[in-house]
């Protein structure tokens, strides 16, 4: 949380202004429930979330012609409440249209700082809406190389990234890259309820794709995967047809035995 809060404020009118109409719209019944569903040691103020996506979207066309106060802004209220976070993402989701340099300051200036699941999991949603509009590998390259050495909420930005760019993923290179990304966090024994509920959200969503539970993709999978890849197949395979289901299970036991 941010220090001096009452200083910065007068520096920055605009942000007092934010916050006061945050608080004048908050409904407070709710904050218990909130910080306790968040898990977050950032003050909750209770605002809806409509409200939040209203303020961030004028906050984006207030000062879109100035990027340079607008990522300042962006960068002060982030320091805030989880609802000031939510409205910079909320606000982002209009910048990354227009703006290239939000994937930089959303990876490397914001994500070290995120408050809870739910900043990141909107915070990877941004960075895909990018990513499906100009269908960018690079971006994917990028992300998939933080992971190993991200905190906790910057994996689950990264996983919540990819659930969002599976459902738009039209390339069978970037769903089986996807899939051995998978494979590597596997088995989850040791990961947090966070990161686990971020992968399972990818393989919800991998399963409902065309393309990540067609034959060709399932066979390829098999054939250069690691056998612990198979908790990852068996609901693939499971929607396959009778006779295809059939002779992928009798491949997926003959590599598991060539083990």
């Amino acid at each position: 949380m941010r220090n001096g809060a009452d200083i910065m404020e007068k520096s920055y009118p605009e942000i007092r202004a934010i916050n006061r109409k945050l608080r004048f719209l908050a409904e407070p019944k709710d904050i218990k429930k909130s910080r306790e569903i968040l898990s977050t040691k950032r003050e909750v103020i209770g605002t809806p979330t409509k409200h939040l996506r209203s303020i961030g979207r004028e906050l984006w066309h207030s000062f879109r012609l100035n990027t340079t106060k607008y990522f300042d802004l962006c960068l002060k209220l982030w320091e805030g409440s989880h609802e000031e976070q939510m409205v910079v993402v909320y606000s982002l989701f209009q910048a990354i249209k227009q703006e290239p340099k939000t994937v930089s300051f959303i990876t490397n200036i914001l994500s070290p700082t995120i408050s809870d699941w739910a900043v990141a999991d909107s915070l990877g949603k941004v960075v895909a809406e990018y990513f499906c509009t100009k269908s960018s590998n690079e971006i994917l390259d990028e992300m998939l190389s933080l992971y190993d050495n991200a905190s906790e909420m910057q994996k689950r930005m990264i996983l919540s990234f990819l659930s969002n760019i599976v459902c738009c993923c039209n390339d069978y290179y970037i769903v089986n890259k996807i899939l051995y990304f998978i494979e590597k966090q596997l088995p989850m024994e040791n990961c947090s309820v966070i990161i686990i509920k971020g992968i399972q959200r990818i393989l919800r969503e991998m399963n409902k794709t065309i393309l990540a539970k067609s034959y060709a993709s399932i066979l390829y999978w098999i054939n250069n995967g690691k056998i612990n890849s198979q908790g990852v197949l068996k609901g693939m395979i499971d929607n396959m047809p009778l006779n295809q289901k059939k002779e992928l299970e009798m491949l997926l036991r003959k590599k598991k035995n060539e083990k």
